[in-house]
């Protein structure tokens, strides 16, 4: 899978991400660890 991904990078064919990812905490609320 990944080397015909790399393949299609060489290609010049890509797609934009499908994933919204969004934080469930601010992360400037959050305590130090």
């Amino acid at each position: 899978i990944s080397f015909a991904g790399a393949l299609r990078l060489e290609a010049g064919q890509h797609t934009p991400p499908q994933v919204q990812v969004t934080p469930r905490w601010d992360m400037a609320t959050l305590p130090a660890l």
